[in-house]
Formats: structure tokens, sequence, C-alpha cells
């Protein structure tokens, strides 16, 4: 009986862990991915504008 209810626990703190851990990083991974996309766009030129030249 108690060989059951600590392998219950056991497997269900394990379960807690990995879905707490899989929800910060990807939601971690998902803002940097953002981050960086608009990032991006805001340093983005045509492929036809020269290095040098300056826009106002």
């Amino acid at each position: 009986m108690f060989t059951a209810i600590l392998a219950s626990l056991l497997l269900a703190g394990a379960v807690t862990g990995s879905l707490v851990y899989h929800y910060y990083t990807h939601r971690d991974a998902e803002e940097a991915r953002a981050a960086h996309l608009a990032a991006a766009a805001r340093t983005a030129r045509p492929a036809d504008t020269p290095r040098t030249a300056r826009t106002a």
C-alpha cells in the first residue's frame, strides 16, 4: 500500500517537474524568437541599398 502511494507521488512529482521545465523553456524560446524577429525587422534594409547610403 505504502509502496504504491510512494510510487505515485514520485511519478506525479516527475511529471510536474517536466511540465514546468517544458513550459518555462518553451515560453522563453518563443519570446526570444519574437524579439529576434523584431530586431531583424528594425535593422532590415532593401537588398539594392548600398551600405553607405543614409536614410532620413
